[in-house]
């Protein structure tokens, strides 16, 4: 009995004082807050990643270890399970619920929160999050258009940067947001006030389907949503195109006999026939057989429509070929 009692006080020693991970802060729900002179309280949920949240500690308020502060105005104060200013009100996996006391929030202001995990070793601070405290809130922002609509899965960042056209909205606290609260993000550049350039986060390269979109301001809050739309790139379709028909050759007659006269191939064909091979050889008898290819005094003519991507590989394929001055692209 004496062995497993001393078994389970080494287990838990080796938990207490055990390294985990940094805690990690998503969003915030209400994201701000109206200032409330009346001395009420509110409430706040934060969504996140707490590591220790799945180790099975009976009382996560003795290893979670939230702080809050009004920023510029008052030390960073540790929360506490019942008591201000910051009451933990309940938790669940990576959900935490507080109850902000009446001077978090009797003016306006900005409060921010973050959190550090462990009984005995303690992790990192985890990433700090910002509640804006208002004293009123204002009309949302508006989007007027949005430079582009539909995107290719799998593109590269020039291909899902695209700009927002929008009214009213602050240049310097405007955020754009992607389904929901976890994908607000802010903006690459701001011009002129009135132009919002963004970037399709990574974990949407690859999604299909629409995705609805708004821009956020602290005063402002949520725009009406708009929608883009990510589709697969479209399957190329190779339709072979027939060979030109081969000139009938010449015939001569000699002492009346019959035979074949020889045929001239001009420099012109001779280089595209070069070129076509070269083609092939490289990219497959399929994508030559969807191209025609001509040439004319060094400079070669391509008819296709194909992949930007496999343009540039045919087109660098065809200079490389000895004669070519130049190649240039027809879709006809």
């Amino acid at each position: 009995m004496r062995t497993l009692a001393i078994a389970v006080m080494a287990a838990l020693v080796a938990v207490a004082g055990a390294a985990f991970d940094t805690p990690h802060i998503d969003y915030v729900k209400p994201f701000r807050l109206l200032a409330q002179p009346s001395g009420a309280a509110a409430e706040i949920t934060i969504f996140g990643t707490f590591p220790m949240a799945t180790e099975g500690h009976p009382d996560r308020s003795e290893y979670e270890h939230w702080f809050i502060r009004r920023v510029g105005e008052t030390p960073w104060q540790e929360c506490s399970l019942t008591e201000p200013p910051c009451a933990m009100n309940g938790w669940s996996g990576g959900i935490e619920t507080f109850k902000l006391s009446a001077p978090l929030i009797a003016r306006a202001g900005l409060l921010e929160m973050k959190v550090h995990e462990g009984l005995v070793s303690m992790s990192d601070d985890s990433n700090i999050i910002r509640i804006p405290v208002l004293d009123v809130f204002g009309a949302p922002p508006t989007i007027v258009s949005i430079s582009k609509t539909k995107f290719t899965t799998g593109g590269s960042d020039a291909d899902l940067t695209f700009r927002i056209a929008a009214n009213n909205f602050d240049p310097g606290n405007v955020r754009v947001g992607f389904r929901d609260d976890p994908d607000v993000i802010y903006p690459g550049r701001v011009y002129e006030g009135t132009t919002i350039e963004v970037k399709i986060p990574d974990k949407y390269r690859n999604h299909e389907g629409e995705i609805p979109i708004f821009l956020r301001t602290d005063k402002g809050g949520d725009s009406e949503a708009k929608f883009i739309k990510m589709e697969k790139a479209p399957v190329l379709l190779m339709i072979p195109v027939p060979p030109a028909p081969a000139p009938a050759p010449k015939l001569a007659t000699d002492a009346g006999a019959m035979t074949m006269a020889p045929i001239a191939i001009s420099p012109d064909a001779a280089l595209g026939s070069r070129v076509r091979r070269a083609i092939t050889k490289q990219l497959g008898v399929e994508v030559s057989r969807s191209i025609r290819v001509s040439a004319a005094d060094g400079v070669v003519t391509i008819v296709g429509s194909l992949y930007p991507e496999t343009q540039q590989r045919i087109t660098a394929i065809a200079s490389q070929v000895d004669g070519v001055k130049s190649v240039k692209w027809s879709v006809q």
